[in-house]
């Protein structure tokens, strides 16, 4: 266990997804204006089912998943895909990755486990659940609100600074989570847009750059995924505020946490971590704060060189995505300058 552990033992989550209005994207993931009776029926007979499966797991012991083929995962997948609980599906597919993965992959399994558990259980009280939290249950079955039910969401209008994005592929999709703060509030905001193969995104997201906008939040619990109702030309940022950041990590992992108490199925969330220096471990990258506590950044992550560049050594404030496990850098105040962390070209 990394020196991350002391802080943080919440293991990695999944993204579910959060797809802006436009043609053809949200072909992956359902919209919550088709929840006919049949489709909750549906969903309903899905989750009993996996509610055995797990039940049968847990039955058979942690140690035996370590040997089960493909095959075992993929099953209750695809009931739950054809059961029209796409992110779950994804969720209960993606931990096959987990045994054998760490020295302490039972621990993970059981907590990634537990967190379905939860689902399964809040689905039975669903029509009991305020409205909030029903949204962030359909958010990680797997269904968005429609684009009529977002028209009564209240729009949000601020000057709101870049903070990065993160694209990944999911589902033979392109995906870009963006991360906007706004200026007079501090307010958060994650937008994440969907594309196909050599198309581009709908928005521009300058890293560092204000963009004047109009924002909508879609229905939750803690609100924080969003749409771009209107937006304007970039904007120099100014001098950025450091009330908007977090003092050290245990300060940032509070804020996370208080997120999880409200919405159990929040993925990833966006951290402002003032002060912290990039140190390398055994070939593995962390960050430390003035407290000398860590967290670790995930090893797929190809930009710690360029964050160690710009820090030369010192504190500085950085913007990252942290999943509950690991962190993915995302941009960099310097010099009173927010700059867009990106793999170093060598020559």
């Amino acid at each position: 266990m990394g020196p991350s552990a002391a802080l943080w033992q919440k293991p990695g989550l999944q993204c579910a997804g959060v797809v802006l209005s436009g043609p053809g994207q949200r072909d992956w993931i359902i919209s919550s204006q088709t929840t006919s009776p049949r489709r909750r029926q549906d969903v309903a007979a899905g989750l009993q089912e996996l509610e055995l499966w797990l039940h049968d797991l847990l039955r058979g012991g942690i140690a035996q998943v370590q040997h089960q083929p493909a095959e075992y995962w993929q099953g209750p997948a695809g009931r739950l895909v054809d059961a029209q609980a796409v992110s779950l599906a994804r969720q209960v597919r993606n931990l096959a990755q987990l045994p054998g993965r760490s020295a302490d992959w039972p621990e993970r399994l059981l907590l990634e486990l537990s967190e379905i558990h939860l689902l399964i259980q809040a689905y039975k009280q669903f029509d009991q659940l305020e409205p909030g939290l029903q949204a962030d249950i359909h958010w990680a079955i797997g269904w968005v609100p429609s684009d009529a039910a977002l028209r009564h969401q209240p729009q949000v209008a601020g000057r709101w600074l870049v903070l990065g994005s993160r694209e990944s592929k999911e589902v033979g999709q392109h995906l870009r989570r963006s991360y906007l703060l706004e200026m007079a509030t501090g307010r958060l905001a994650q937008i994440t847009e969907q594309k196909q193969a050599r198309t581009g995104y709908e928005t521009d997201f300058p890293v560092g750059q204000v963009l004047p906008a109009t924002l909508v939040y879609y229905p939750s619990n803690a609100p924080l995924r969003a749409a771009v109702v209107t937006a304007g030309e970039p904007e120099p940022a100014g001098t950025f505020n450091p009330a908007w950041s977090q003092p050290d990590l245990r300060a940032a992992l509070a804020a996370f946490g208080a997120i999880l108490s409200q919405n159990p199925w929040q993925r990833q969330y966006p951290l402002i971590l003032r002060e912290v220096t990039p140190l390398q471990r055994q070939n593995a990258w962390y960050v430390a704060d003035q407290r000398g506590e860590w967290l670790a950044i995930d090893p797929a992550c190809p930009e710690p060189w360029t964050l160690l560049a710009y820090s030369g050594g010192r504190p500085l404030t950085l913007a990252a995505e942290w999943n509950g496990e690991l962190l993915w850098p995302l941009s960099a105040c310097v010099d009173d300058r927010w700059v867009e962390l990106r793999p170093l070209k060598v020559r």
